[in-house]
């Protein structure tokens, strides 16, 4: 009997610092934008301290991720839920976890104090490819010259389709086609998102005439956008 005794008081005066520390739970992930989110709870006396962000999803012996798939290293604030990254992330399959201290322990400087959330994955693909958007600015027919804005999601890779007709005023109807895609990225218009000018060459068709001009706008994706037409009249 005094042997159980023993034992019993033993255990009893065990620190409350032996027990694992308690971990936040990261309870929904995802993107926006391509920006990673989650929001997580948080035990009594658990307070966060960072967040990672990697490539994969293997951890070290102090539980962070390894330093080669590491992407971001983010310090969080005590009582701080959630989370939006700062920095864009790239196609793929990315991880997401976070690191706690448990303030029930006896020193919060005692590394068996550090805890780690469970990890989970973000995936980011290709967003539903939208058109295209394109509008005349306006036309230089003695350049040969359309200026046009084009708003497209795939970083101004865009292959601009151009139809040139005249009508001579009933004598005669001509028509010429072209192809155009620039060489150099463009400069977003401000205030708009992936808006930018070109400056589109035409066909070559000189004279008198009524004209019409039709153009479409091709991504690298495959998306074209609606032809827009600008009708002009050229006289002696």
């Amino acid at each position: 009997m005094l042997a159980v005794i023993a034992v019993a008081a033993g255990l009893s005066a065990i620190p409350a610092s032996a027990a694992p520390p308690q971990a936040a739970t990261i309870t929904s992930a995802g993107t926006t934008y391509h920006h990673a989110t989650a929001t997580w709870t948080l035990p009594a006396g658990v307070e966060p301290q960072l967040i990672e962000i990697g490539s994969g999803p293997s951890v070290g012996s102090d539980g962070s991720f390894f330093e080669d798939n590491r992407e971001e290293s983010d310090l969080l604030r005590p009582g701080q839920k959630s989370y939006i990254g700062a920095d864009e992330l790239g196609l793929g399959t990315h991880w997401l976890h976070l690191q706690t201290v448990d303030d029930n322990c006896s020193s919060i400087e005692n590394s068996t104090c550090i805890a780690w959330s469970n990890i989970v994955r973000l995936t980011i693909g290709l967003d539903a490819n939208s058109r295209p958007a394109l509008r005349f600015v306006r036309v230089d027919v003695h350049l040969h010259e359309a200026q046009v804005t084009a708003c497209d999601e795939t970083d101004g890779r865009l292959t601009f389709r151009t139809t040139l007709s005249v009508d001579r005023f009933g004598y005669g109807h001509v028509s010429r086609h072209r192809t155009y895609s620039p060489f150099t990225r463009p400069t977003y218009t401000e205030g708009e998102r992936n808006c930018s000018p070109y400056f589109v060459p035409l066909p070559r068709l000189n004279g008198v005439g009524r004209y019409t001009l039709m153009m479409t706008a091709t991504d690298a994706r495959g998306g074209r956008s609606k032809a827009v037409v600008k009708r002009f009249s050229v006289r002696d």
